[in-house]
């Protein structure tokens, strides 16, 4: 919350006036017209008051997503992590490029939310058992299975070989359709991606209806 200098936030019931010496007009943007602070102020702000490992999440989402860049970080730090509780953690995780520690289950949790707060998407078998592989969220009516991908970075050549492989399987053996989605994908364009499985599934579902079923789709 930005509030200009002299008032007092007085009278608003559940709202904590904070001031700061050191914001400057660097640190400030615009969501809906009002200010607000730049998405690296707020992760310096969040540092004083979070758990190492809450403050890693949303510096790896917010990195995942593009809100943030590490540079836009290192020159909030520069200008204002002066004496903050959070600015050492914070610096530590920007210096040091590693891999994003944003786990699978996750990133399967927040489109599992997508899917399910969805009334026009049937609930999937959850880690069905499909040819050999395991398959994240499948629609046995459908004969289609959405999968969770990591980052490009967190991904080995292996397991992009692996991933492949497994979607050549599915197709072939049991016409499967497969879909795949990102974390910026779920993330920055959640309405279309549940708009695409929703889609996909009722229109496969349709195909399907009259189809007998095979011992695979009836796999969970």
């Amino acid at each position: 919350m930005i509030v200009r200098h002299g008032e007092r936030g007085r009278g608003v019931p559940e709202v904590r006036l904070h001031r700061s010496r050191t914001l400057t007009a660097a640190d400030i943007t615009t969501l809906h017209r009002l200010p607000v602070t730049s998405p690296a102020r707020a992760l310096l702000d969040f540092a004083d008051v979070a758990e190492p490992r809450e403050l890693e999440l949303a510096l790896d989402e917010g990195l995942a997503t593009r809100r943030v860049s590490r540079t836009k970080v290192r020159e909030v730090l520069q200008r204002a992590g002066a004496g903050r509780r959070g600015a050492p953690v914070l610096a530590e995780l920007v210096t040091h490029r590693r891999p994003s520690s944003i786990t699978r289950s996750e990133g399967e949790e927040r489109l599992r939310s997508m899917i399910l707060g969805c009334r026009h998407i049937p609930a999937p078998v959850m880690q069905a058992a499909l040819h050999g592989f395991s398959a994240d969220f499948y629609w046995p009516q459908a004969a289609y299975v959405v999968e969770f991908d990591g980052y490009d970075w967190h991904s080995t050549r292996s397991a992009w070989k692996r991933d492949r492989r497994k979607d050549r399987v599915l197709d072939a053996e049991g016409a499967i359709k497969v879909d795949r989605f990102d974390w910026e994908e779920i993330n920055r364009q959640a309405l279309a991606v549940v708009a695409r499985i929703a889609s996909q599934v009722a229109a496969r579902s349709a195909v399907h209806a009259a189809k007998p079923r095979s011992r695979a789709q009836h796999a969970a």
